[in-house]
């Protein structure tokens, strides 16, 4: 919700699929119909190495429809996408992909610091006017900075958890395509 309203108040026209819109039916309808109005794809949900799921585990983009990704910046938070899927959304003409070539794993009891890993990237794309590479850094940066807050603070096995994932969270970042890439740009 925190992103939605600063893309909203950042003049961005948003389109939120969630629950059962989040299907490839509407996914694919929004992407095709809007093709040239869509700059930025946003996507926190679950994935593997070739595909895209929604709800109820619907796949709603796999390494054919990768092209409805083309000329859009895409920020997913899904498990291993950026291995495959992220290689060929930029094949097929994608601008960057930032997401991860691993399994992202988090802890339930540390979920607003995985919480602001995640929307660190975007943020700065939207509230400093980052370009990706930029985006990529502050994540790396915000990953890290949790990192410390938890090695300085950590108590129990629950937060040395949360430190071996941010750990693995962090070294599957990947960007790929055009590190330049801005929201702001068209």
């Amino acid at each position: 919700m925190e992103i939605k309203k600063m893309l909203s108040l950042a003049g961005f026209r948003i389109c939120e699929l969630h629950d059962i819109d989040a299907c490839k039916e509407k996914v694919h309808k929004h992407l095709q119909d809007y093709l040239s109005e869509v700059r930025g794809f946003f996507n926190y949900g679950h994935g593997n190495e070739r595909t895209l799921f929604g709800h109820n585990g619907e796949i709603i983009l796999d390494m054919d429809s990768a092209r409805l990704l083309n000329n859009k910046i895409c920020y997913v938070f899904s498990c291993s996408t950026a291995k495959e899927l992220g290689r060929q959304t930029i094949l097929k003409g994608g601008i960057c992909f930032l997401g991860f070539s691993g399994e992202f794993t988090y802890s339930t009891s540390h979920e607003g610091i995985f919480r602001i890993c995640a929307n660190s990237g975007i943020k700065a794309m939207i509230e400093k006017r980052a370009t990706a590479k930029e985006a990529f850094k502050i994540m790396k940066e915000t990953f890290n900075q949790m990192l410390a807050r938890l090695l300085n603070g950590g108590k129990d096995y629950a937060d040395w958890l949360a430190l071996v994932f941010l750990v693995e969270d962090r070294d599957y970042l990947e960007l790929l395509g055009k590190d330049s890439a801005s929201l702001w740009q068209a």
